[in-house]
C-alpha cells in the first residue's frame, strides 16, 4: 500500500499539468478568434438634426466599413431599427416586426449589401433613404449593421468570433413636431456637514424627436451672489426615454443655505427647462467642537478666577486676625 502512494501522486501531478496545458491552449484559441474586428465611419449620421427630409423625398448617404483583422472577410450589411437600452446609451437592434412610431429601416436600401474585404481593406456602402409620402413628422432611427460571414471566407485561418459594427442614422421628417422635456429627477441632500454635494439628475424627453440637452448648474449663497457655475455633459435623449445627467458640486466646506439652480437648453427652437433646490451646508461637528472648546476655556478661566478670589479672601482674613487689637481685660490679665 505504501509503495502505491507515490504512483498515485505522480498520476495526479501529470493530470494537473495536462489540464493546465489544455486550458492554456483553449485560451489561446479564444484570443485568436477575437482577432476579427470591424470599424465603421461615421459612427452616427444626422444626430445633430442635419438629416432633415420631407415626406416623399429621397436622400443618398454613404458609410464606410473597415476590416482591421488579419484575415480576409466576407461582410454582410443590413438595416435594422434600434431602441436604446436602459443605460440610455447602448443601441439595441430590433429584429422583430413591431409597430414602431420611430421606425426607419423599411425606408432604406443598401448597395452593395455584401462586400469582400481583404485584411486591412475597406468598402463604401451607399445608403438610399426613400421617405414615404405619409411619413409621420419627427425622428426616425435605424442602424446599418455590418457582420463577417465566416462560412464564406476563403483561406480560413481559424479566427471567427463574429464582431458586429454599425452606423446609427437619425432622420428628421419635416412637419409639425412636438418638442417637450422635463426634469424627471433632481435630488440633492437638504443638509450636509461638508461636501462634495451629489446631484441626481434625469431628463425625460417627451418630444417627437431626440434631443440633446445642455444642462448647466448655477449656485448662489444666502445673499444671492453666484459663487459657482459649471456645465454638464451633453447627451442624446431619445423620444419618450429618460437619461441620467447626475453630477457633483465639489465644494468641501460651507456655511448657510445655498441655492442650486439647474437649467437645460434643448430643441431646435431653444426651449429651456429649469429647477431649483436649496441645501444647507453647516459643519455641525466643527461648530460643536469650537463651542465646547470655548465653554471649556471659560470654565477654566472662571475656576481659576474663583480660586484666586478665595485665596485673596483667605489672605485678608489672616491679615485681619493678626492685626486685631487686644481689649482691656486681656491687658489686665
Amino acid at each position: 500500500m505504501k509503495a502505491a502512494c507515490p504512483k498515485i501522486k505522480l498520476r495526479l501531478f501529470f493530470s494537473v499539468v495536462l489540464f493546465l496545458i489544455m486550458s492554456l491552449t483553449l485560451q489561446a484559441k479564444v484570443f485568436a478568434q477575437e482577432a476579427v474586428t470591424l470599424t465603421v465611419k461615421p459612427v452616427r449620421i444626422g444626430d445633430d438634426n442635419s438629416l432633415l427630409l420631407a415626406p416623399g423625398e429621397k436622400k443618398q448617404i454613404q458609410v464606410k466599413v473597415e476590416n482591421n483583422s488579419d484575415a480576409d472577410l466576407q461582410i454582410e450589411s443590413q438595416v435594422l431599427d434600434f431602441i436604446v437600452d436602459e443605460d440610455g446609451t447602448t443601441p439595441l437592434p430590433v429584429t422583430e416586426e413591431q409597430d414602431n412610431r420611430w421606425s426607419l429601416a423599411d425606408w432604406i436600401t443598401l448597395a452593395p449589401a455584401q462586400n469582400y474585404l481583404k485584411a486591412g481593406g475597406s468598402a463604401t456602402i451607399n445608403v438610399l433613404i426613400e421617405v414615404p409620402n405619409d411619413a409621420l413628422p419627427g425622428g426616425h432611427y435605424a442602424m446599418v449593421l455590418h457582420s463577417p460571414n465566416i462560412s464564406n471566407v476563403e483561406d480560413q485561418t481559424g479566427s471567427g468570433i463574429s464582431q458586429r459594427a454599425g452606423t446609427l442614422i437619425y432622420v428628421l421628417i419635416d412637419g409639425p413636431i412636438n418638442e417637450s422635456a422635463l426634469f424627471s429627477r433632481f435630488n440633492i441632500p437638504k443638509f450636509l456637514e461638508k461636501g462634495p454635494v451629489p446631484m441626481e439628475i434625469k431628463i425625460k424627453n417627451e418630444s417627437d424627436i431626440h434631443i440633446t440637452p445642455k444642462p448647466s448648474v448655477s449656485i448662489s449663497n444666502i445673499f444671492g451672489k453666484e459663487i459657482a457655475s459649471f456645465s454638464l455633459d451633453t447627451k442624446n435623449v431619445f423620444p419618450f426615454t429618460e437619461r441620467d445627467f447626475s453630477d457633483v458640486w465639489d465644494k468641501k466646506w460651507g456655511f448657510g443655505p445655498y441655492t442650486i439652480t439647474l437649467n437645460a437648453a434643448y430643441g431646435m427652437s431653444g426651449q429651456v427647462i429649469n429647477a431649483t433646490r436649496v441645501i444647507w451646508l453647516i459643519p455641525v461637528t466643527i461648530i460643536i467642537i469650537v463651542l465646547l472648546t470655548i465653554l471649556l476655556i471659560v470654565a477654566v478661566v472662571l475656576a481659576m478666577k474663583k480660586k484666586q478670589e478665595k485665596a485673596q479672601e483667605a489672605l485678608q482674613v489672616n491679615h485681619e486676625t493678626e492685626t486685631q487689637p487686644i481689649d482691656d481685660q486681656e491687658r489686665q490679665e
